[in-house]
């Protein structure tokens, strides 16, 4: 999700976690790009400290781009209590190519007349195809909601639906046959859906039914249902209006495609190809068997899978099978008439179709067979030759925030490299105006990128479905008119119905073009002079005689400053020539290093009575990127600390790159006088492995090392000490530390010790885990460890006995976890 959807989202979620009633079970899972997140580790019972832990978990949700959905149902259908009905809720945002997929395994649960699911589709750009297929398969109803519109009405009513049993077990006569009856060879009505969908209080049905020729219906139509709860429905319909045979054929042949109208002949494709043919001849209706103006690729597409289909032998019993299945699966969905014509729809008013990455994944085809395939089956000569000229290749414009550089800009030897000569798309900044006020209208420019690490805001753009949006003024960019040498400026989002000049499409070759006509570029205006700072972005016409097909036409994306996740290893060496100031004394002189936040992260031992001292000491600092700073704050340890003289470190791109092998020695003059020396060395974080069954014979495969001590590091806390998280349970085989607390408390038996904040206890595992796993490394965790050690004395108020009962309970569990069973301190 993003932006607002997730604020929305997060808003309800809190809303219907307060309106759960105490009788039942709940769970929330966050779904993300590559996994997906629960609150819990099971179901929970509804009480006042679950929700109340659940609901601050709520309000940390970010925006994950989530498509995981597949895992995420297969875990809570794994994790469900098998004694209870199981209903969920799905709010959702996005698509995915994986629908056939997620229906089967929802409808070969176990529990399936026990399981319900419900979804709330947010956006106007959600896929109502995936939405609907969920719900159905699941039982349950799906509300859709725009940007502007609230959500939580919509919610709290599904969940009361998704909390009562639904009412099911319809029948309705229609004439004086049963519909089962019906489904001979002398049929005498046909019903769609076939299977009635379960009654919601407040959500609307429809059923459909077809009568064959000379066959009357009832006077009055009888539905009658009964539910699980002290309910029954015996309600007669009067017959008014007027027949409506088309829309009743058109759901029909969705129900007979979806294989729901004829169980028994589910896998008899002939015989469901004769029934869709029918109807579709009958009521003059397209569907993936007959022609309308694309039909033939209907027709081919539907071919294809069959071919694939027989083509590819599964054997269930191996592993890799998995993925000819998806790609079976993605070669299905983009047979049926609905894929088909979404693609269609993308044709621009000239005919043309841009031909983008989304379009190809969903063919499963290279470009250039879809454009042959597009060619010969379109009959109209005219659109048949402007689709061969106009088909536009295009590439996806990157996720989160970047620079557009202009390729006439000095090229750089990589993202590493000093952006000092890139020009990048900005907007014209005005004398008159404060900072922050940019009007509609006011217009895009070249300009000197300022830095990749202080950044300007009005350098970086997002794509979102087409717009070029501004970060800092959130202004998208437009071009007035689509005329030649138009400037171009930035103004509001407008309608997606009027938004033609807002919407822009990359091509391989760095041009970025107008969607809607995409033979117009972005170019900048230079009048055969170098470009230079403030120089205008003017729209060029790529089929005009004067079209010079230049630099000033092609642009490069460039990322936002890449975060470099890892630690620096910084040695402090010596100073030299520090200042006296104190006639009687030359002190006692330690180093203190702080963070950007002003915390103390690092702090040497004291060495007495010289002005030269030397320490030799090892510290790690955790840095997230280029441009993190340091101060190295050299101190004189008396009655009173005083400063002798400071400086600031700070992570350059030499330090950085992987081509760094060595130590960078620096010797840095301090701001009162004399001078400090270290070394400094970037390392980057590898992932640890998630945590399995076999844990320990993993371990053993592949031990833990120095990559592991490297992400201990960004563990540890300004004060240090080690909070309970979920990588900090993963080093000791856990997916949560809610099992590995629970270890801890099995092995205590003081009440003292229980009642001690919890991150002491994960810092003595720590620390064991230090001595134990990691012992041949010592050297280099000695002054982490010592300052774990002086946050749980501090945090006891040095009660010695205290102390080492606490860290005997933290060996035990560290031994436990590990089978250790010897003693290698």
């Amino acid at each position: 999700m993003k932006g607002v959807n997730i604020e929305k989202t997060i808003e309800t979620l809190q809303l219907l976690l307060l309106s759960l009633p105490e009788c039942c079970f709940f769970n929330v899972i966050s779904i993300g790009h590559k996994k997906f997140h629960s609150f819990f580790e099971k179901s929970q019972k509804c009480s006042p400290i679950n929700i109340e832990e659940a609901i601050k978990k709520a309000q940390k949700i970010t925006a994950k781009g989530g498509t995981h959905i597949y895992e995420a149902l297969e875990w809570v259908f794994k994790y469900s209590l098998s004694d209870m009905p199981t209903s969920i809720i799905l709010f959702s945002d996005f698509e995915t190519s994986y629908i056939m997929r997620i229906i089967k395994l929802i409808k070969n649960q176990e529990k399936i007349n026990d399981l319900r699911i419900f979804s709330i589709g947010i956006n106007i750009a959600v896929s109502h195809h995936f939405i609907d297929s969920i719900v159905q398969a699941g039982k349950g109803y799906a509300e859709y909601v725009s940007n502007s519109e609230q959500m939580n009405r919509k919610a709290v009513i599904m969940l009361r639906n998704s909390l009562n049993p639904p009412i099911a077990d319809y029948k309705i006569t229609w004439t004086d046959e049963s519909n089962e009856e019906s489904q001979s060879s002398n049929t005498k009505f046909q019903q769609a859906p076939l299977k009635i969908p379960e009654l919601y209080v407040g959500v609307r049905f429809i059923v459909y039914c077809i009568l064959a020729k000379g066959v009357k219906s009832c006077e009055k139509i009888i539905l009658k249902s009964e539910s699980k709860g002290p309910l029954h429905i015996l309600d007669p319909i009067p017959l008014k209006g007027s027949k409506i045979h088309t829309l009743a054929a058109k759901k029909l042949i969705q129900e007979i495609e979806h294989g729901n109208h004829y169980p028994k002949h589910a896998n008899n494709k002939e015989y469901i190809r004769e029934q869709i043919v029918h109807l579709a001849k009958s009521y003059n209706l397209s569907s993936k068997y007959t022609r309308n103006f694309f039909g033939g690729l209907y027709e081919s597409a539907a071919k294809l899978g069959d071919q694939i289909e027989n083509a590819i032998t599964f054997d269930n019993d191996k592993h890799y099978d998995h993925e000819k299945a998806e790609a079976l699966i993605i070669v299905e969905e983009s047979a049926i008439p609905k894929k088909c014509k979404e693609i269609v729809s993308h044709k621009n008013e000239d005919g043309s179709i841009e031909l983008d990455d989304t379009i190809c994944n969903d063919l499963d085809a290279p470009k250039e067979e879809t454009i042959t395939t597009f060619q010969n089956n379109i009959k109209n000569r005219k659109l048949k030759k402007q689709i061969g000229e106009e088909i536009i290749t295009t590439i996806q414009f990157p996720s989160g925030d970047f620079f557009i550089k202009s390729a006439a800009s000095t090229p750089d030897a990589s993202t590493l490299s000093t952006p000092s000569q890139n020009w990048v798309i900005d907007i014209k900044r005005s004398l008159f105006m404060s900072w922050g006020a940019v009007k509609d209208g006011t217009k895009a420019i070249v300009a000197k990128q300022e830095s990749d690490i202080d950044q300007d805001d009005r350098q970086l753009w997002s794509h979102e479905d087409g717009w070029l949006i501004n970060k800092q003024t959130n202004l998208c960019l437009e071009v007035e008119s689509v005329k030649e040498e138009i400037y171009l400026s930035v103004h509001h989002k407008r309608n997606p119905n009027q938004a033609n000049n807002q919407r822009w499409i990359l091509t391989p070759e760095g041009r970025i073009a107008l969607k809607n006509n995409p033979k117009f570029v972005i170019e900048v205006l230079s009048k055969g002079t170098p470009v230079n700072d403030g120089s205008h972005l003017i729209l060029v016409n790529t089929r005009s005689r004067n079209f010079k097909n230049g630099l000033n036409s092609k642009f490069v994306i460039i990322h936002k400053k890449k975060h470099f996740d890892g630690v620096i290893r910084i040695e402090l060496v010596c100073a030299k020539d520090l200042k006296n100031i104190d006639s009687s004394t030359k002190g006692k002189c330690y180093v203190r290093v702080f963070d950007e936040d002003k915390e103390i992260i690092a702090r040497t031992n004291f060495i007495d009575n010289n002005l030269n001292p030397i320490w030799n000491e090892v510290h790690y600092l955790p840095v997230k990127k280029i441009g993190d700073k340091f101060l190295l704050d050299v101190m004189n340890y008396n009655m009173k600390d005083e400063s002798l003289g400071n400086c600031h470190f700070e992570v350059t791109r030499d330090l950085i790159k992987e081509s760094t092998q060595n130590d960078i020695i620096i010797c840095e003059k301090l701001s009162v006088e004399g001078q400090i020396h270290y070394k400094a060395k970037f390392f980057s974080l590898e992932p640890i492995p998630q945590p399995t069954p076999d844990f320990l014979k993993n371990l053993k495969e592949k031990p833990f090392n120095l990559s592991t001590f490297y992400l201990i590091v960004t563990l540890q806390k300004p004060n240090g000490s080690f909070p309970s998280s979920d990588k900090l349970a993963n080093l000791f085989g856990y997916e949560s530390p809610v099992k590995l607390l629970d270890l801890y408390k099995s092995h205590c038996y003081e009440d003292h010790i229980l009642v001690i904040n919890q991150t002491v206890w994960t810092t003595s595992m720590i620390m064991w885990f230090l001595q134990y796993i990691l012992k041949e490394y010592r050297s280099e965790w000695f002054c982490v460890y010592k300052r774990a050690t002086q946050y749980i004395r501090k945090e006891i108020h040095c009660n010695l006995e205290t102390e080492k009962t606490l860290l005997s309970i933290g060996e035990k569990v560290v031994n436990e976890i590990f089978d250790i069973n010897i003693n290698v301190r």
